[in-house]
């Protein structure tokens, strides 16, 4: 019989839950983790990235995009 998707899913939430209970550390940090992704998602990508340096706001850019965005902002402040 083939091990499901499903099964998988079901069988690493259980673990997951299993090593969580144990030790109330892992709850702790767990739980920490998950509050801090949902705040994350509710964040305004401006907030989001607040405190960044600008090349840590540009890593991962396509150059191409970012240099159409400062040809479009230059037509605008003149």
């Amino acid at each position: 019989m083939a091990y499901t998707v499903e099964e998988v899913e079901r069988d690493a939430m259980r673990d997951l839950l299993e090593d969580v209970l144990r030790d109330p550390k892992h709850l702790k940090t767990f739980l920490d983790r998950l509050v801090e992704e949902d705040r994350l998602r509710e964040l305004a990508p401006e907030k989001r990235l607040r405190g960044l340096a600008l090349e840590e706001r540009l890593e991962g850019l396509d150059p191409a995009l970012i240099e159409a965005w400062l040809k479009q902002q230059r037509r605008h402040d003149h």
